[in-house]
């Protein structure tokens, strides 16, 4: 197999399998990238073939955009048609497909201009040759004209839970407020932190559902009796509110999620049993930070943010590789 490597951007060519497999990987800002697949020596490398069919395989890459897409719809595909590609698979990772495919229904249209059909679909659909995966059924109406791109909120910030350590889950059960799922922190101001950028980028009230959060019940191969606790981000929220405003830009990095497991009795959880049934009752919960102080718990009411959305779910139900709660089973 031929093999030509231009950095974090790598084609190969194969007699047996009649397209161009070009693979880019890692973070690239959209000026890199387009630098990459812009060079000449891969348009020469894709020429040399005689094939009418590449695909790029994007999966692997830390960052994604809307102007990655545009690019590839408006000077890309001349490029690719200039060296005679007719056919273009564009393969991105599971969750950039959910955020952009009705951006890439609605730009890839554009690539026809130049002859080239341009055709993006996520990961788990990519098998051996371009004509195996599927076309959108219905391709949403191109955008009117450019506007500001939604940014994708920060969900974790990393650094700060690393230094909030978060040692376990409680319960809480306020005489005037909703149920409390709270985080047992040993360091206040790094959960403070935490907890006051949630309500900067959403509100008091998640009102906009941007955290997905879900407690996951049952037994996992493995692992001790318990139940997991999961947050990360809503990408249908995301996506509704960049609908609006004409795109996305997103840093993948931004979309990562936290998990907790807590070990308990074959029996389960009487306290967690208590809080789904004032959830039910009530509709709506609080996320809440909980701190050590005075030899015993102290919740941060304060600086807690109200949801009224919880995935309750069974680690039965978590069957899909694309399912946003398959990391409990890591």
């Amino acid at each position: 197999m031929d093999r030509l490597e231009l950095g974090p951007v790598v084609a190969m060519r194969s007699p047996n399998i009649k397209y161009v497999r070009i693979d880019a990987s890692g973070f690239m800002t959209a000026a890199q990238l387009a630098s990459a697949l812009g060079d000449p020596r891969l348009g020469q490398f894709v020429s040399q073939t005689g094939w009418s069919a590449a695909v790029l395989n994007a999966s692997g890459m830390d960052r994604f955009g809307t102007d990655d897409v545009e690019w590839m719809s408006e000077q890309w595909a001349p490029m690719l048609a200039s060296v005679n590609v007719r056919k273009l698979s564009v393969v991105v990772a599971e969750r950039v497909h959910m955020l952009f495919k009705s951006v890439f229904a609605g730009l890839a249209p554009r690539a026809m201009k130049a002859g080239v059909e341009l055709r993006y679909f996520p990961s788990a659909q990519f098998t051996s040759t371009f004509e195996s995966v599927t076309w959108f059924e219905t391709p949403a109406a191109p955008r009117s004209g450019p506007g500001p791109l939604f940014e994708a909120p920060l969900i974790i910030d990393r650094p700060a839970w690393v230094a909030a350590n978060c040692g376990g889950i409680a319960f809480l059960t306020p005489a005037n407020g909703p149920p409390g799922l709270g985080f047992i922190f040993q360091d206040a101001a790094a959960a403070i932190h935490i907890f006051e950028g949630w309500r900067r980028r959403f509100g008091e009230r998640d009102e906009a559902e941007m955290l997905r959060v879900a407690i996951i019940e049952g037994d996992i191969l493995g692992k001790q009796s318990g139940y997991t606790l999961t947050i990360g981000p809503n990408l249908e929220a995301i996506v509704a509110r960049a609908v609006p405003s004409g795109g996305l830009s997103v840093d993948i990095t931004k979309l990562g999620g936290w998990l907790r497991r807590m070990a308990t009795p074959p029996t389960g959880s009487p306290h967690l049993q208590t809080f789904k049934q004032m959830y039910a009752a009530r509709r709506e919960y609080a996320l809440t930070p909980v701190v050590l102080a005075n030899g015993g718990l102290e919740p941060l009411y304060q600086h807690q943010i109200i949801k009224r959305q919880l995935h309750l779910r069974h680690a039965s139900q978590i069957v899909q590789r694309g399912d946003p709660d398959v990391g409990i089973f890591s």
